[in-house]
C-alpha cells in the first residue's frame, strides 16, 4: 500500500470511477485544429473620430458585458451630446407653450360662447376684462355694442311704428340694421375662432417638430454607441464634459489583442481590441468523404490535445460543410467543445473521436479511461484508493485501446474503483518517491 503525504495533492485534482464492461465501439478518428467561437469573437471599433486618452484594460485580462476598456476624447460626441441637450431644452420649450396656447384657446372659447349667446356692450367689457384676445378684443367690443346699439334702434323703431307715429320703412331699415349688426358680429367671432384654431395649430406643429429634431438627436447619439442608461445618464447631469467617449466590452471574454496606444488619433475604421469569449471553442476538422454517412449534427466528439495529455474535452458537431473540398477532398466538420477552464488554445492541433457504432458478435469488454492508465518503469498500472490519500498502484495487462478508454485483460474486476483523471498527478509523485510505504493489508 502507497500513501500520499498530506498536502502533496491539490483539493479536486482526482476523479474516481468503477471498472465496467462495454461493447466494443468503432469509432472514426479524426484531426483538427482548435479555432475561435466565432460566434462569440468580436473586433472592437469606435463609432467616432477621437483621441485615445485612457486605457483601462489590457491584452490577456478577463472583462465583463458592459465594463468600459478605454476612453477616447471626441469633439463629433462632443457636439452630439450637446445638439441632443439642446433638442430636449427645445422640446420642452415647445410643450409648455403648446400647452399654455391649449390653455387659452379654451378659454377664449368660452368667452365667444357666452358673447355669442348674447351679452350687453357693458357685460362683454366685464367679461372681456382679463380675457387673453389681443386686438380681438376691440373688435369684438365694438361688434356687441353696434348690436346692441341696432336693438335700441330696432326697438324705438318698432314702438313708433305700433303707436302710428313712425313710417314702416323706418322699421324695416332699423330690422335690417340689426341683421347687419349681427352678422358682422358673428364674423368677428368667427374669425377670432379660427385665429386661435391656427395659433393652437401653430403651437402644435411646433412642438411636434421639436420631438422629431430630438429623437432624431438621440439617434444620432445611439449610433455614435451610446446606450439608453448613458443617454439617459447624460438628461440627468448635463454638465461635465462631453466629449468623453467610453468604449465597453460587447459580452464576457478575453482581450486578445490590443491594436493602439495612449495618445493615438482613432476613426470609424481602426480597430481597438481583439475580444473573444473562450468558455468554448471550436474545432474544425476534416472529413473524408467515405465517413461522411457517419457523421451527423449534434453528435459527440471526444477532443484530445497533446498539451493536455491525459485530459477529454467533450464537444458536440454542430455544422457539416455542403460542399467538398476538391484539393483535398474532404468536408469541413465544425465541433463545438466547452473550454471553461480555458485549457484549449486557438491554434493548437488536436484529434477527434467520434463512436460511430459497435462491433456485433464480440464479447464485452472490461474497460476503464484511457487517463487511468499509467506507464510506470514499462509497465501499465492503475491507482486504486483504498483509504483517505491511500492509494494501491495494481499493474496490469491491457487490451484493446479506444481514443478514451483502455480494455483491461487482467489485473482488475468489474466494480472495482480507480482513479480516472489526476492519475498522471499520482504517478509522478511516486516517481519522485513523495509516496512513502505504508502497511500491507
Amino acid at each position: 500500500m502507497l500513501e500520499l503525504s498530506p498536502g502533496i495533492l491539490p483539493p479536486g485534482e482526482l476523479r474516481r470511477v468503477r471498472v465496467k464492461r462495454q461493447a466494443p465501439e468503432v469509432r472514426l478518428e479524426l484531426v483538427g485544429e482548435v479555432e475561435y467561437n466565432r460566434d462569440r469573437l468580436c473586433r472592437i471599433s469606435t463609432p467616432v473620430s477621437g483621441k485615445v486618452v485612457s486605457i483601462l484594460r489590457h491584452q490577456g485580462e478577463t472583462v465583463r458585458a458592459g465594463e468600459v476598456l478605454q476612453i477616447l476624447d471626441s469633439a463629433e460626441m462632443g457636439r452630439a451630446k450637446a445638439d441632443y441637450l439642446i433638442a430636449g431644452d427645445e422640446y420642452a420649450l415647445a410643450q409648455a407653450e403648446r400647452e399654455r396656447q391649449r390653455l387659452l384657446y379654451k378659454s377664449r372659447e368660452q368667452i365667444l360662447k357666452q358673447v355669442e349667446a348674447g351679452v350687453t356692450a357693458e357685460e362683454a367689457l366685464r367679461l372681456m376684462r382679463d380675457a387673453p384676445l389681443g386686438d380681438r378684443k376691440s373688435a369684438i367690443l365694438t361688434a356687441v355694442a353696434e348690436v346692441e346699439y341696432a336693438q335700441n334702434e330696432r326697438e324705438r323703431a318698432r314702438l313708433l311704428f305700433e303707436q302710428k307715429i313712425g313710417a314702416r320703412k323706418n322699421l324695416l331699415r332699423a330690422d335690417k340694421e340689426l341683421t347687419d349688426a349681427r352678422i358682422r358680429l358673428t364674423a368677428v367671432l368667427e374669425e377670432t375662432t379660427i385665429e386661435a384654431q391656427q395659433v393652437l395649430l401653430e403651437a402644435e406643429t411646433a412642438e411636434r417638430m421639436k420631438r422629431a429634431s430630438l429623437e432624431q438627436a438621440r439617434e444620432e447619439l445611439t449610433l455614435l454607441g451610446l446606450s439608453e442608461e448613458q443617454i439617459q445618464e447624460l438628461e440627468r447631469e448635463p454638465g461635465g464634459r462631453k466629449s468623453m467617449v467610453p468604449i465597453a466590452a460587447p459580452f464576457d471574454g478575453t482581450v486578445v489583442d490590443q491594436y493602439v496606444s495612449l495618445g493615438e488619433i482613432v476613426d470609424p475604421a481602426t480597430y481597438l481590441y481583439k475580444l473573444a469569449d473562450l468558455s468554448t471553442v471550436w474545432v474544425r476538422a476534416d472529413v473524408f468523404e467515405k465517413d461522411l454517412s457517419a457523421l451527423s449534427l449534434g453528435k459527440e466528439v471526444s477532443i484530445t490535445v497533446p498539451a493536455c495529455p491525459g485530459r477529454q474535452f467533450s464537444g458536440k458537431i454542430v455544422y457539416i460543410s455542403s460542399e467538398v473540398d476538391q484539393e483535398k477532398r474532404t468536408v469541413a466538420a465544425r465541433i463545438e467543445v466547452d473550454n471553461s477552464k480555458g485549457e484549449l488554445k486557438p491554434g493548437m492541433f488536436c484529434s477527434g473521436s467520434v463512436a460511430v457504432g459497435s462491433r456485433e458478435g464480440q464479447q464485452a469488454l472490461l474497460v476503464v479511461p484511457a487517463s487511468a492508465v499509467q506507464d510506470v518503469n514499462g509497465t501499465a498500472t492503475v491507482f486504486v484508493p483504498c483509504g483517505e490519500n491511500r492509494f494501491v498502484a495494481v499493474p496490469v495487462v491491457t487490451g484493446d485501446v479506444g481514443s478514451d478508454w483502455v480494455a483491461i485483460a487482467s489485473g482488475l474486476r468489474e466494480g472495482d474503483v480507480v482513479v480516472a483523471e489526476g492519475s498522471f498527478i499520482l504517478k509522478s509523485d511516486l516517481m519522485k518517491g513523495t509516496f512513502r510505504k505504508g502497511y500491507e493489508d
